[in-house]
């Protein structure tokens, strides 16, 4: 492949990513610009394990099903964004402590 090739091809992957907004995707799931989330939600959960995460944090996904049938105060998108956030964060803390205690419960630190 020559260089135009291949820098044309990072220019259609950079602007795929570019369009990656998961939290315009859960609130518009028919957006013209999806399949950039489509794509990334699809790679995360087979390269990842990150579907486990969404069984285990159940109680973020209720609160985002109750917030988009009350829509109260607007800003689906934005209060998503802040829901998302709340949960990697809870995430990386639950592994950060998973991490420091090891499989077995002990203290590593």
């Amino acid at each position: 492949m020559d260089a135009i090739h291949k820098r044309y091809l990072g220019g259609v992957a950079y602007n795929l990513f570019d369009k990656i907004d998961i939290a315009e995707y859960m609130c518009d799931p028919i957006h013209p610009d999806r399949w950039a989330n489509v794509f990334a939600m699809e790679y995360l959960i087979q390269y990842t394990q990150s579907e486990n995460s969404i069984v285990e944090y159940g109680e973020f996904a209720e609160e985002w099903v109750k917030m988009m049938e009350t829509n109260e105060g607007g800003d689906l998108v934005g209060k998503t964004r802040s829901l998302l956030d709340a949960w990697h964060k809870r995430v990386l803390e639950d592994r950060i402590h998973l991490i420091m205690k090891g499989d077995d419960g002990k203290d590593t630190a």
